[in-house]
């Protein structure tokens, strides 16, 4: 593990320390992480909010169902009408969390 051998001291106003802890915040990083990233000239984005996550993780059920709704189909030669009204059910409820994003 590196070891950081040196500290530094930073004087900030009021406002400067604010809009600091206000970015820090945003980025989900702690001061110190976000401060070296922005040394070293990367860009630092905004955390994504959990609404957001919790749409990957819907993204990704739906794409396992069609993946096994599609195995069924290609081994039967047909799909039930159950399964696809399965999938019509997901895509609204993520278009419903789309509108509200």
């Amino acid at each position: 593990m590196r070891q950081r051998n040196h500290a530094l001291t930073l004087r900030l106003n009021d406002e400067e320390l604010k809009h600091l802890k206000d970015q820090v915040v945003a980025s989900g990083l702690t001061t110190q992480t976000f401060l070296r990233l922005l040394i070293a000239g990367q860009k630092i984005k905004p955390r994504r909010p959990e609404v957001f996550i919790d749409l990957l993780h819907e993204l990704s059920a739906i794409g396992n169902n069609i993946n096994q709704i599609a195995r069924v189909a290609n081994t039967c030669g047909y799909v039930r009408q159950s399964d696809l009204n399965e999938i019509k059910e997901m895509q609204s409820r993520i278009w419903q969390k789309v509108k509200w994003m």
